[in-house]
C-alpha cells in the first residue's frame, strides 16, 4: 500500500516539472494539468484563485489514469498533505511513483 501523501507529492512534483496553466471557462483562476503517459493529473492551489469546490479555495489533486478519476484529494494546507496517512492500494499508484 502506498500513502496518500507519497502519491500527492509525486503529482506536485510532476506538475512542478511539466505542467501548463489550465483555463476553464466558468471556473475562475488557473489549475494546473500535466498528461504523461496514461496519466492525467490537475492541480490547484489556494493562491490560483480556482475554486476546487464552489466557494471554497484549496489544495486539489485529481488524478486520471487511462481515463478514468482514481485520486482527488482536498486539503486545506500542505501539511495536511503531509499528515495524511491514508494509503490506496492500486496497480496505477506503482506507475506513477515510477514517472519521470
Amino acid at each position: 500500500m502506498i500513502k496518500v501523501r507519497d502519491l500527492g507529492l509525486k503529482a506536485i512534483e510532476l506538475i512542478e516539472m511539466y505542467g501548463e496553466n489550465l483555463v476553464v471557462e466558468n471556473m475562475p483562476g488557473v489549475a494546473q494539468t500535466m498528461e504523461k503517459g496514461d496519466f492525467l493529473i490537475v492541480y490547484t492551489t489556494p493562491f490560483s484563485e480556482a475554486e476546487s469546490l464552489p466557494g471554497s479555495r484549496s489544495y486539489m489533486i485529481d488524478i486520471w489514469y487511462k481515463n478514468k478519476k482514481v485520486f482527488s484529494e482536498y486539503f486545506k494546507s500542505l501539511e495536511d498533505l503531509y499528515n495524511c496517512n491514508r494509503s490506496k492500494r492500486a496497480e496505477w499508484t506503482k506507475h506513477l511513483l515510477s514517472l519521470s
